[in-house]
């Protein structure tokens, strides 16, 4: 009995760290927002892909479905409306969390046509509640790598809240922010259905990375690469097998609605969105941490001729016609740049690949290039981080590093993944959270190490 009521004692305590790590999370996060609410460009931000999203989402609340209003320019030269139209190139979950946000102001009483800056402010406010609660995401993946003790999952915990790399993305309208979430949860579930073998983990993973998969469709491999390193970690054990495989049933549960709705409305296989692989994989058979001009510019230098050049640019102007409005003629582009990209790679796949390795830091926000109109944070952050995790992995025993070895696969795979592709720092961000749950393992275990060195002289 005497030492139950340490024991108490230190829960109080922990619960009252992780209150003011969420309290600190949620302050740096929402009090921005609110002393200087975003007004560019009518609300929308700095982003274009804001656009898109947000008009995706304000369709889905006005009950319209899964379209944007789109007009035609008539033989007099004015805009018309020409009716509504079903959009492929984004998932669902991000426009449909805006809808949320709309119609839950719509039941208050708030129109959110009517004002629609402070509408598109309250999806952010939002998203800054979310990203705050992440922090407890990544306290609880801490938790779970490192039981033992609750001080290394404090210490990720604070370096979430604070981290500047998530904290850019809430006052974005864009995807970051809730994939970030999604992701960041469904790691906490992988890592226990990794460490306990119980069914209900392998759910919690399978919906997560459905959802994850819808949201972003870089992770739609996620769930069968996961459920691969669950069954190897654990060879020969049953139960990590029924884990793996009721995660990867749920996973493709939760993304085939969305897949038979393409099927209907397409007339054609798509899992979830689709359009714009092929002009990535274009832009990285060239571009380098040197010759970004602009977005959508292509250097001269690649064209082999004029013509070619022409010919290139038409396809260029086609596609972001068609990206704009999120339509389904996108692909046709998309198909056109595809073979584009094949036929530049197979003319040098040495020198497209080391190109794409030259590339990889930016993803991690090294060799910045300024392309939006605030600059991100430093990646000096990002170069602490991964020498914490890296002593994380490196001081933990067998069976801890074995439960850190999804965090280690999926920093790879999305190394891998943006490999040959056209680059952005922000496209990295969902991954950081996991990052910094080994991160603060490692700095707690550091300071460890330096104070019992210090003991022992």
């Amino acid at each position: 009995m005497r030492g139950a009521q340490p024991r108490a004692n230190d829960r109080r305590v922990a619960v009252v760290a992780v209150a003011c790590v969420l309290a600190v999370a949620l302050a740096v996060r929402v009090y921005p927002l609110l002393a200087e609410p975003e007004t560019r460009r009518g609300g929308i931000g700095i982003f274009g892909d804001s656009v898109l999203y947000e008009a995706i989402g304000r369709s889905l609340a006005e009950g319209r479905g899964f379209t944007v209003p789109v007009s035609r320019t008539t033989a007099a030269g004015t805009r018309v409306p020409a009716g509504d139209e079903p959009v492929i190139t984004r998932g669902p979950v991000y426009p449909g969390f805006i809808a949320l946000v709309y119609r839950a102001l719509g039941a208050l009483g708030i129109d959110p046509a009517a004002d629609r800056v402070w509408s598109m402010n309250a999806v952010r406010r939002v998203q800054a509640v979310i990203d705050a609660v992440t922090c407890l995401g990544v306290f609880a993946l801490a938790r779970a790598l490192w039981p033992r003790s609750v001080l290394p999952a404090l210490v990720a915990g604070l370096l979430a809240a604070v981290c500047p790399y998530t904290i850019f993305y809430t006052r974005a309208l864009l995807k970051e922010t809730v994939a970030t979430s999604l992701l960041t949860w469904t790691m906490v579930a992988v890592t226990l259905a990794l460490r306990d073998r119980r069914l209900a983990f392998g759910v919690a993973a399978g919906l997560g990375a459905g959802l994850l998969a819808l949201c972003t469709p870089q992770f739609l491999p996620w769930a069968p690469i996961a459920a691969v390193v669950i069954v190897r970690a654990r060879r020969g054990d049953g139960r990590a097998i029924a884990t793996a495989s009721v995660m990867l049933l749920v996973w493709a549960l939760a993304i085939a609605p969305w897949t038979v709705r393409n099927a209907r409305v397409f007339d054609r296989f798509i899992p979830i969105s689709t359009g714009d692989l092929g002009y990535s994989l274009y832009l990285g058979t060239f571009e380098s941490n040197t010759n970004w001009t602009g977005w959508n510019e292509i250097p001269d230098a690649i064209f082999a001729s004029p013509e070619a050049k022409r010919a290139v640019l038409a396809e260029r102007d086609r596609f972001l016609a068609a990206t704009e409005i999120g339509s389904i003629r996108a692909t046709d582009s998309d198909r056109v740049f595809r073979r584009l990209a094949f036929e530049r790679f197979a003319a040098d796949p040495i020198g497209c690949v080391l190109l794409g390795v030259s590339r990889l830091p930016r993803l991690w926000f090294q060799l910045y290039v300024p392309m939006y109109l605030e600059r991100e944070a430093s990646g000096g952050w990002f170069l602490c981080y991964v020498v914490l995790a890296g002593w994380a992995v490196g001081a933990a025993g067998r069976e801890t590093r074995l439960l850190m070895l999804p965090v280690v696969v999926l920093f790879l795979y999305q190394n891998a993944v943006y490999l040959p592709l056209h680059v952005e720092p922000r496209q990295a961000v969902p991954v950081i959270p996991s990052l910094l749950a080994l991160s603060g393992i490692g700095l707690a275990r550091a300071a460890a190490w330096r104070g019992s060195a210090r003991g022992a002289r």
